[in-house]
């Protein structure tokens, strides 16, 4: 694990110019190739700050930050904030973490996206961290009176895969019957050096009110050369709570197998999770399409990355999942790839202080580093 961090002492770091961001999609900081005049976005003179922390997040394994002292640590130290390329930011508290840190968005600014979500350039250009900064010394904690510890944000969208028709009698779900039902999975483990795949849709779904929720896999295994016959796998059986199902075997496993997918009702919400990040301990991950519309049926090698460009965990949904796609950073307002602050202000409490934070780069002090380099503007209140 690549991780560092530091306090920076006032005086140090003069910005004249911030980066602008895009539009949360998952392959943000993959395709990152801006450069620090590619990015350049608002802001009319030179910025300096006493609040500023460094987080180097270039690879692809997380990076933790301390809050209390403004240093990269460990993931068994006692960390505030977490960033994981291509995922985004977490927070030590719910599914994130052991600890007890929750958050809060303080304040957001108007007209950064439109009503599709999609980020608007001039108004991401209009501010910077100088502009920003008589905003950030105003909060005091009196922003939030609802903290939300961390949750899972499954890949697999619920709506892209279940249909739910409501009457007199109760509701009835059905499978979706267009191309947005269907995945490419990547098996949790390898076995001999190689990772196993599927082409997978949700065919079949039984459900009772109160009693019963069951679905059923289509599953064509990737042989090597060619995906293999579509065949039906058991009955995922969710009713009493989570189910799990194995790629290799097309079968229902329990949890402690080698298992790819989780199947469960979460409030009112039937989630697919899979094996890796904040959800498993393995490997499993969701191919991200870029063949044509992104259907998986158009895939004719999972291992191919002009077909699946790379394959996906589940995100975390909590604070810093918001407001954007990747939280605090867009993707690609400039249309140069480019990752860059929306600005946002945060609350971040632990057991014993709140700390307010923004965050100002993802290129670094002098917007001059390569992508993974953070610069965040932190106060303890």
């Amino acid at each position: 694990m690549a991780w560092c961090g530091v306090l920076v002492p006032v005086a140090m770091w003069a910005v004249g110019c911030d980066s602008d961001g895009g539009g949360g999609q998952p392959v943000a900081d993959a395709a990152d190739t801006s450069t620090p005049s590619d990015t350049s976005g608002g802001g009319d003179g030179a910025v300096v700050d006493e609040h500023l922390q460094l987080l180097e997040a270039t690879g692809s394994d997380p990076v933790y930050l301390s809050l209390a002292t403004g240093e990269g640590v460990t993931e068994d130290a006692a960390w505030h904030v977490a960033y994981t390329k291509y995922l985004g930011f977490a927070l030590n508290g719910g599914v994130s973490g052991d600890g007890n840190v929750e958050g809060c968005v303080a304040k957001t600014y108007p007209g950064l996206y439109d009503a599709e979500g999609v980020p608007d350039k001039e108004a991401f250009e209009a501010l910077s961290a100088e502009s920003t900064a008589a905003d950030f010394d105003a909060i005091d904690g009196s922003e939030c009176s609802d903290f939300v510890a961390d949750s899972i944000a499954p890949y697999i969208a619920m709506e892209d895969w279940l249909a739910a028709d409501p009457n007199v009698s109760g509701p009835a779900f059905t499978p979706v019957e267009g191309s947005s039902n269907g995945f490419i999975i990547r098996s949790a483990e390898q076995h001999g050096g190689d990772f196993s795949y599927a082409r997978i849709r949700v065919s079949e779904i039984e459900f009772v009110p109160n009693t019963t929720r069951k679905l059923r896999f289509t599953t064509e295994l990737w042989g090597g050369e060619a995906f293999g016959e579509a065949a039906p796998s058991e009955w995922i059986d969710f009713s009493s709570g989570p189910a799990y199902w194995d790629l290799e075997t097309n079968a229902a496993v329990t949890v402690d197998a080698a298992w790819e997918l989780r199947v469960e009702a979460v409030g009112m919400s039937w989630d697919i999770t899979v094996n890796s990040g904040v959800s498993g301990p393995g490997q499993a991950g969701v191919g991200l399409v870029v063949l044509g519309s992104g259907a998986a049926a158009d895939v004719s090698d999972p291992t191919d990355p002009s077909e699946v460009y790379r394959y996906f965990s589940d995100s975390v949904d909590g604070a810093l999942s918001k407001p954007g796609g990747f939280g605090p950073l867009e993707y690609n307002v400039l249309g140069v790839h480019d990752m860059s602050p929306n600005y946002t202000h945060y609350l971040i409490r632990d057991a014993d202080h709140t700390y307010k934070l923004q965050v100002l780069s993802n290129y670094g002090v002098n917007l001059d580093e390569p992508s993974g380099h953070l610069v965040f503007r932190v106060e303890q209140l």
